[in-house]
């Protein structure tokens, strides 16, 4: 590695090192405060809230047709993210070409075919340039098949793959030209230099991701992302996890599903809960108010929840259990 390479190596190292242990701080006190706040109980509203809200929207046909379009376009991008960069590994490993059967993908890092000098007047009936960071296909062939004109890709005395036109042919070896530039390439390859014939096949400005992936400063990038992910990942999942244990708690007590519509019995539950009061009918979620000063049975405490049932043909009125803290030891 030469001494810039080296330069950039250690910045490029230095800030994704600190941007990890900045996101690793502020995530994980993220995820303690997150905890807490479910074991004190602080979300339940938004829990119970929220349960609602997601049976209201699964019957929704466009609310569906959202999350699945939504989905599909996250695993789109994400798997075109993971192409990227498996396609950048490969083309490191392989030394700056992919081969695909007999043909080979590769990437222009240069411009010297990205347009038409007007020096080289033979270009006027070939319009098959190249802009600088695109992936194109080659097609290997056979020497007779190679003619004046063809885009090739090759390696010159220095072991570098140099992709120009080839504007003439003396004593078994081409003469080639970028076609931007105005004066032939020194080295003139044989055919056992040719690695391909390009086919047409472009992808313009991809290549720039594939190059930095392939780098040392995009390797030891793609590895801080990873793991930012799997903290991410793993700590969401935790936090899922508990308030979905937050939920069944609370579910106990409120015990009503809004889907649900065979009872045969006309019934009205409200449920009080941090200053509002929710209302069914027949299960069927009404909607909230906020609790009235004359309302009567209404919990004081912070963090319980207390269910009313009015059931008209016993003409009953039931009060459930209410449901404290999640560090206490038992529901009273």
């Amino acid at each position: 590695m030469t001494n810039e390479e080296i330069l950039t190596l250690v910045v490029t190292s230095l800030c994704v090192v600190s941007l990890s242990i900045v996101f690793t701080l502020f995530y994980v006190h993220y995820y303690k405060n997150s905890i807490k706040t479910i074991d004190e109980g602080r979300k339940d509203i938004e829990i119970i809230d929220d349960n609602i809200d997601e049976q209201l929207k699964a019957k929704s046909k466009k609310h569906k047709i959202f999350v699945i379009v939504i989905k599909t376009i996250s695993y789109l991008f994400s798997a075109l993210v993971f192409g990227v960069f498996v396609l950048s590994v490969i083309n490191r490993i392989s030394g700056g070409s992919i081969v695909v059967g007999n043909s080979t993908v590769m990437v222009v890092e240069t411009g010297s075919m990205s347009y038409k000098n007007e020096v080289n007047t033979y270009l006027e009936s070939h319009d098959n340039q190249i802009a600088t960071y695109s992936i194109i296909g080659l097609d290997k062939v056979e020497e007779n098949e190679l003619k004046l004109y063809d885009v090739i890709a090759f390696k010159n005395n220095e072991n570098e793959i140099i992709i120009h036109r080839i504007i003439g042919i003396e004593n078994d070896r081409y003469l080639t030209r970028g076609d931007a530039n105005d004066s032939t390439d020194p080295y003139r390859p044989v055919f056992e230099d040719v690695i391909g014939v390009y086919n047409g096949f472009n992808i313009p400005y991809l290549g720039i991701f594939i190059i930095f992936l392939q780098s040392n400063s995009g390797i030891v990038t793609v590895i801080a992302i990873l793991y930012c992910l799997i903290l991410f990942g793993i700590l969401s999942d935790k936090i899922e996890r508990k308030l979905e244990t937050r939920k069944k708690e609370l579910l106990e007590v409120i015990d009503v599903d809004i889907n649900n519509k065979n009872l045969n019995h006309d019934f009205i539950e409200r449920i009080y809960y941090k200053g509002y009061v929710y209302s069914f009918n027949n299960n069927n979620f009404i909607g909230k108010e906020k609790i009235k000063d004359d309302d009567i049975n209404t919990p004081n405490e912070k963090s319980e929840i207390i269910t009313i049932i009015e059931d008209k043909d016993k003409n009953l009125t039931i009060k459930k259990d209410k449901i404290h803290h999640a560090d206490e030891e038992e529901k009273v």
